[in-house]
């Protein structure tokens, strides 16, 4: 997906190509940095679209709108996964 040209390819953009998704490289690893440190990076990632999203055509936009609430729910789930495994021990 590069967006019909208007973008450079960015490697977490060609992640999700391949499909993968943000479970595939974090999940097994419950550490609580890890955690945090995932939560912050999914967040980061969903600036980043909405970075791009300000300068896209609507068609764009719209999908890279989509891409950052994905995103988003990512670091929302493991923020809950943070605060399960803190709780559980």
């Amino acid at each position: 997906m590069n967006l019909n040209g208007n973008f450079a390819l960015v490697p977490w953009v060609a992640d999700m190509e391949h499909g993968n998704n943000c479970y595939a490289e974090h999940e097994m690893d419950a550490r609580e940095d890890n955690t945090k440190k995932d939560a912050q990076k999914f967040r980061d990632y969903a600036a980043e679209c909405r970075r791009l999203a300000q300068r896209a055509a609507d068609k764009d936009r719209k999908v890279l709108m989509e891409i950052a609430e994905a995103w988003d729910a990512c670091a929302k789930d493991a923020e809950r996964k943070e605060k399960s495994g803190s709780e559980s021990e």
